[in-house]
């Protein structure tokens, strides 16, 4: 079953680390949890409870990333 494509740019990786004081695998990392989320059906931009819901995922997630 195929539920979509999560299309990464390299650059924009490398800035976003750069702005967010990160480095760039956990960067990386968190844009990937991020994708993989939204083509599980999760929304940010729909209600503030499911905001807080991937928020929650994504926190989850990123203290669980060891690089």
């Amino acid at each position: 079953m195929e539920l979509g494509d999560i299309v990464i740019c390299p650059k924009v990786i490398q800035k976003e680390a750069g702005a967010a004081r990160a480095s760039y695998y956990q960067q990386f990392f968190w844009i990937l949890a991020h994708g993989i989320l939204h083509t599980l059906g999760y929304d940010h931009e729909r209600t503030a409870r499911e905001r807080r819901a991937m928020e929650r995922l994504e926190q989850y997630l990123r203290r669980s990333f060891r690089p």
